[in-house]
């Protein structure tokens, strides 16, 4: 809820398939032209499989339909898994003491995406 709540737009989105558990979720939130990934989970069990990857195409398209300029997500500088998928759909590292990775929208559907 504290993740939904923290923009003033914001969006819920799932994954599984039809009749079976959830196997991912991404929150995505917007505030004026800058967009954020505000949490992604898939799965333990189905890592791999480009649950994740379709979640961070599905987040990025929705942003800039509705006008984000640029993408924002932090993760822990631990976890490789995460810092390589975001890195692999376009994200670079913020220059501050904080992971925080950023993706430039202004990019057409398709160019760059995952």
């Amino acid at each position: 809820d504290d993740a939904i709540r923290a923009t003033p737009t914001a969006r819920f989105r799932v994954t599984a398939a039809l009749g079976q558990p959830i196997t991912g979720y991404a929150v995505t939130g917007r505030a004026a032209d800058r967009g954020y990934l505000q949490r992604l989970a898939v799965d333990p069990a189905r890592h791999r499989q480009g649950i994740g990857r379709l979640l961070v195409a599905d987040a990025l398209g929705w942003l800039r339909r509705r006008g984000a300029r640029v993408a924002m997500v932090n993760t822990q500088e631990r976890n490789a898994g995460a810092l390589a998928l975001y890195r692999d759909c376009g994200f670079v590292e913020e220059p501050t003491g904080l992971l925080v990775l950023v993706r430039d929208l202004s990019h057409a559907p398709g160019e760059g995406d995952a």
